[in-house]
């Protein structure tokens, strides 16, 4: 069985990642930001800000890809 749930809303333009801590607070109580390195190296400064300032307490945290296995 397969299951897909698309998102409540997609938002995206220039500069709409420093209204990221708004738009989560809007939706829900927390929030799960994910994102590869090249993107969070780009990004994630700004979007964390935009998290530490937006009511309830937020958190953007790198996740790290486990280490591939030799060929």
């Amino acid at each position: 069985m397969y299951s897909f749930e698309s998102p409540a809303a997609h938002v995206q333009g220039r500069g709409v990642v420093t209204e990221l801590g708004d738009c989560v607070a809007s939706l829900g109580s927390s929030a799960l930001v994910i994102g590869d390195e090249v993107v969070l190296d780009i990004v994630g400064d700004r979007a964390r800000t935009s998290l530490d300032d937006a009511p309830p307490p937020n958190q953007l945290d790198r996740a790290v890809p486990p280490p591939t296995k030799p060929r």
